[in-house]
């Protein structure tokens, strides 16, 4: 889990009046499998104004990108960004979403909204947190203090020489399973 909070944030570019800011927190977590992000406005702490910002800049955006242009998957814009200025840059005086899959539903929760960032189905297996979970459940005898887990990437295990590659195995006499679709 990741918190982060902006505490009086002017505007950007601010042009004029620095005492009209904004104070809002984002909260990142996983369990691994699951992804949100959680975005809190603080009530009354909205105090952005469409007029101290420089009249081209980008219009105030509610949601998420991906940062991948060509993805029509990972970006949400609220509906709220479509509203006047007054409910457009008062997030915290409306009521958030609970946002699934492009879906949003009404969180009746001023200033609050939670995003699901990712679409793994309940069968989804995170390779990681599979292998972390095996080493936790192992029984603790006393080898255990020296064994290492699993590595948690190809990158780990190629440079861990307590894994091999299959060509290391043949050549050693084992035979490698045959593997449909490979």
């Amino acid at each position: 889990m990741l918190k982060i909070t902006w505490e009086k944030v002017p505007a950007v570019p601010a042009i004029s009046n620095l005492h009209n800011t904004n104070t809002f927190q984002a909260v990142l977590a996983t369990d691994g499998i699951k992804t949100f992000c959680l975005i809190q406005f603080e009530d009354g702490m909205m105090l952005w104004r469409p007029e101290s910002r420089h009249p081209h800049a980008n219009k105030a955006l509610i949601g998420y990108h991906s940062g991948i242009k060509s993805s029509n998957r990972f970006f949400y814009n609220d509906q709220i960004t479509t509203q006047s200025n007054r409910v457009r840059y008062r997030p915290d005086e409306n009521n958030g979403k609970i946002v699934v899959g492009g879906v949003a539903k009404d969180m009746n929760a001023k200033g609050r909204w939670a995003f699901r960032l990712e679409s793994n189905s309940e069968a989804f297996t995170n390779p990681r947190k599979a292998c972390l979970n095996w080493y936790e459940r192992e029984s603790f005898p006393f080898y255990r203090w020296f064994n290492r887990p699993c590595p948690c990437s190809w990158l780990q295990g190629r440079f861990d020489f307590a894994y091999t590659s299959g060509h290391r195995i043949r050549r050693n006499g084992f035979k490698e399973p045959d593997v449909p679709g490979e």
